[in-house]
């Protein structure tokens, strides 16, 4: 090879690697200015994230408050705006208490959430009788009146258990503690419910809670209608030992207004239902010891009546369901009802009548059996009882004592079986 040659290639080699150097800081130089370029860009479109969130999470927020607007505005063009309002909100509950009962209130529907019996208690699953006896699950209540009021053109559905009431402050006089809770209709009219909790120690008053439903300037409120629906329901729970013994002597039991007698459901370990077309005077939700009863002085327009069976290992009993109605005409100012929430005491029972005086029969849920057999109960044995229960305290002792005397009054009767037997 010649110096020529030799000198080109060198030439030509350092040319190379000078451009390949050259084109090496080149490229760096390049990705570091890609670099801040991108790392810039990233930079901005943080800060423009940064300023855009707030304005975003205000724009989701008037979005929701447009939507939660234009919802309330439909429901106030559907229902009326005191109707809307009351939808809305939470429900507060509260209690009264007399020497007897516990009561609990639900400003949710205006009515009687729970019941307390303070001189009882039921069976513990260790055996302890610790615990007081409550006449039902609170959340199983319900006590809804369905009718239908006048929003412009239209006729719009109320069933008061969707709706919260306005509690006023309980009132109190010397036998009684008064419980109000009103619904607004409209601006000038509502529904009220009135609760009259007696305290004057008389047991038969102090288990029986009235209850006045009054309709306030409603009447250029309410539709064309003839009745007002009543819907009642709860749960009771098991309060004895023995599940199958308890719910045989639980049932649904009712009377016919002018009747002596009363009618129930029967037993049953599933369920029983039945519709009374005839008016009925009251609804008893019927417990072996216990009793919940809806009272009706001026009867209800028949009843649809149900219960169903819980499962034994549930610790509740039985399942009820009323669903009656009251006539309703322009002129109805409103119904004077009663609860009655205490023991299956023939004492007690017998002594609760209606407004007028009129006898209930509620002493007819205590089953004294058939023909002379509950003559003598209900004149021999139940008095007897009650008069020695004031003085011997043990419920062994008394029937012990009632068996001698009935021994004693049956023995000629027996004595001359045994002459003629010999």
């Amino acid at each position: 090879m010649d110096k020529k040659s030799i000198i080109g290639i060198v030439a030509a080699g350092l040319l190379f690697v000078g451009f390949a150097y050259f084109n090496s800081r080149e490229q760096q130089k390049f990705q570091r200015e890609m670099a801040e370029y991108q790392a810039y860009r990233d930079s901005v479109a943080l800060a423009e994230r940064a300023a855009a969130e707030p304005l975003a999470e205000e724009a989701d927020s008037l979005a929701a408050a447009g939507i939660a607007e234009v919802a309330r505005q439909r429901q106030a063009e559907q229902w009326g705006e005191q109707l809307a309002a009351a939808r809305e909100g939470e429900a507060a509950v509260f209690s009264v208490e007399n020497d007897v009962l516990r009561i609990d209130f639900t400003t949710r529907g205006g009515q009687i959430a729970g019941v307390t019996l303070k001189d009882y208690t039921r069976y513990a699953p260790r055996g302890h009788r610790d615990r007081p006896v409550e006449l039902f699950a609170p959340e199983s209540a319900r006590f809804d009146l369905e009718f239908y009021v006048k929003n412009g053109l239209r006729n719009v559905k109320v069933n008061t258990m969707d709706y919260l009431f306005t509690a006023e402050p309980v009132r109190r006089d010397s036998t009684a503690q008064i419980v109000t809770m009103r619904l607004p209709v409209a601006d000038d009219a509502a529904l009220v419910y009135e609760y009259v909790i007696h305290d004057g120690g008389a047991p038969a008053r102090d288990y029986l809670v009235d209850f006045d439903v009054r309709f306030e300037n409603m009447a250029p409120r309410m539709a064309n209608q003839s009745t007002i629906g009543i819907a009642w329901s709860n749960t009771s729970y098991q309060n004895e030992k023995g599940f199958q013994n308890e719910n045989m002597y639980t049932t649904l039991s009712y009377r016919f207004p002018g009747e002596s007698s009363i009618e129930d459901l029967g037993m049953s370990e599933k369920s029983k239902d039945k519709k009374v077309s005839t008016a009925v005077n009251w609804v008893a939700f019927k417990q072996q010891f216990f009793s919940s009863v809806f009272i009706a002085p001026d009867n209800l327009l028949g009843a649809d009546m149900a219960f169903d069976t819980a499962a034994p290992e549930s610790e509740m009993l039985k399942s009820y369901a009323l669903a009656t109605a009251v006539p309703y005409t322009p002129q109805t100012a409103g119904y004077d009802f009663a609860f009655y929430f205490g023991p299956n005491k023939y004492a007690i029972l017998k002594k609760v009548t209606a407004p007028d005086g009129e006898e209930l029969h509620l002493e007819r849920l205590i089953p004294l059996g058939w023909g002379i057999f509950g003559w003598v109960n209900r004149w021999f044995v139940i008095p007897v009882f009650d008069f020695l229960r004031n003085y011997v305290s043990s419920f062994g002792v008394i029937i012990l004592i009632l068996a001698v005397l009935v021994k004693l009054i049956i023995s000629p009767m027996t004595y001359k079986s045994y002459l003629s037997t010999a």
